[in-house]
């Protein structure tokens, strides 16, 4: 299943600093293991992926790993993503 996940930064940038050394490697090992497909990063947020996980769960489970989640700097919102379903309506019956 996909998940978009979009970070929420909890305190001023200056406190992300010190984790800032270990994130990027725990980011990568995420795309290693398959569970990170995407990653961008929008202005005034911060980083924004795109997950392949089981559930909701073992996507916030994968994201906990990440230095500043993990230090309670960073939250994200998960949202799960599917078809765009009302597009069958433009499939012609066979």
């Amino acid at each position: 299943m996909k998940f978009l996940a979009i970070a929420k930064v909890l305190v001023p940038r200056e406190q992300l600093a010190p984790h800032m050394p270990k994130e990027p490697a725990a980011t990568l090992k995420l795309y290693v293991d398959g569970i990170l497909e995407q990653f961008w990063y929008a202005e005034n947020t911060g980083p924004v992926f795109l997950l392949n996980a089981e559930s909701a769960e073992a996507a916030r489970a994968a994201l906990a790993t990440l230095p500043l989640t993990a230090a309670n700097l960073v939250v994200y919102d998960v949202l799960p993503l599917g078809p765009l379903v009302p597009l069958r309506g433009l499939i012609p019956a066979a």
